[in-house]
């Protein structure tokens, strides 16, 4: 509870397409977040995105990155 979350997809030519940010309701052994962008008509562009996911508790130090997540998908 209170562990803070942070997510953002980037385009293969580095631009940010979607990014967002929350604190965890609760304890959970298990969360699931979505995030993207929707086409509007056009196909995405083919290339490498890149999703990155984190998760910083507060420490007594400081805070912590207690979890962090990067994917790559590459689309042709």
């Amino acid at each position: 509870e209170g562990d803070r979350e942070s997510f953002r997809l980037i385009a293969p030519d580095g631009r940010t397409l979607a990014e967002g940010s929350g604190t965890l309701p609760r304890n959970k052994a298990q969360w699931l977040r979505y995030i993207g962008k929707k086409r509007h008509g056009a196909e995405f562009p083919a290339g490498r995105y890149r999703g990155e996911y984190r998760v910083v508790r507060d420490t007594e130090g400081g805070s912590e990155t207690v979890v962090e997540v990067v994917r790559v998908l590459e689309l042709r």
